[in-house]
């Protein structure tokens, strides 16, 4: 099993909101608590457990596509 990691980062609560429903279909768990950066944007880790056979699917699709 792999995991993937993403930072979802924006000053704007509804894009901020719409990013992460949209990673939570799509699967994503939430890592840790959102938090307000320095910058000001509201910030939240997310990550995937893939298992191996969603693995091998991306890998032919992604090859199939180089052909």
């Amino acid at each position: 099993m792999t995991m993937e990691f993403k930072v979802i980062n924006t000053p704007r609560p509804d894009r901020f909101e719409e990013g992460i429903t949209k990673l939570l279909n799509e699967g994503w768990e939430l890592h840790g608590s959102p938090f307000v950066s320095q910058t000001g944007g509201m910030t939240q880790a997310l990550i995937k457990k893939n298992n191996s056979e969603s693995i091998k699917k991306y890998k032919r699709t992604i090859n199939s596509e180089d052909e």
